[in-house]
């Protein structure tokens, strides 16, 4: 018996800001149409890549839809296995079904908009509530601490900085004057908001805010590594620095 591989439709995508895109509209234009051979190519609003689900602004809400039915239907495993009272499996299970998918692609996305942020935080401290049986009413801050796991914030915050390190984007631009982050500054000339969400620009300024002593270590990033997660599970961040910081 042989079997034959139908090849999937092909579509096309177009990235444009949001009001490149209201522009358009208003102005009764559309984008162009693309053909191969005789057929018209079908436009799509999103397109699934390597697992993550890209829209043409770069809004992620898209994707966030996507991650949250995963983890919700996660979480109910987890809590199937919290029944049987065994923490460090419930942990495990943890890491595998919940924290794994956040994390994938979390430094593109983490600053999206609070909004997206906010709601995997909160399928997150299901997670908590699951893993330990808690109330819904109950706080997770402490918790976190106690099983030795980021919040979703600290979770972006360790990627973004991590990335910078392994990447050793420094120093990003210098000024003369001999301040402590005079090297850390990413302030550069751009047109766009969403440059600001670019994983190397918040990661100079994230990383400026850490305490000196975790800076020095940036040469040694296994090191680094180890010591600033430690730091972001004591501190439980709610919410990213970055957003309250300017």
């Amino acid at each position: 018996m042989t079997f034959r591989l139908i090849p999937k439709k092909p579509i096309s995508f177009y990235f444009q800001p949001n009001r490149k895109k209201r522009a358009l509209v208003n102005s009764g234009t559309s984008l162009p149409s693309v053909c191969l051979g005789e057929d018209f190519i079908v436009q799509s609003e999103t397109v699934d890549y390597l697992g993550a689900r890209l829209d043409g602004s770069l809004s992620w809400d898209h994707h966030i839809e996507k991650l949250s039915a995963i983890l919700s239907s996660n979480n109910f495993v987890l809590r199937n296995i919290s029944i049987l009272n065994n923490i460090h499996l419930s942990r495990t299970v943890y890491f595998s079904l919940i924290e794994s998918h956040i994390r994938y692609s979390i430094m593109f996305w983490g600053l999206s908009s609070k909004q997206n942020l906010d709601k995997i935080f909160l399928i997150q401290k299901r997670s908590i509530r699951s893993i330990l049986r808690l109330k819904p009413s109950d706080s997770c801050f402490d918790h976190f601490a106690v099983l030795g796991i980021m919040t979703v914030p600290s979770l972006y915050m360790y990627e973004v900085i991590s990335y910078i390190v392994d990447h050793k984007f420094f120093p990003a631009h210098t000024h003369s004057y001999n301040t402590r982050n005079r090297q850390l500054n990413p302030s550069v000339q751009h047109r766009l908001k969403i440059f600001e969400q670019k994983p190397e620009y918040i990661g100079l300024k994230l990383f400026s805010k850490l305490p000196e002593n975790l800076q020095i270590l940036k040469d040694k990033p296994k090191t680094f590594k180890a010591k600033l997660k430690e730091f972001l599970i004591e501190k439980r961040y709610y919410e990213v620095p970055y957003y309250n910081a300017g």
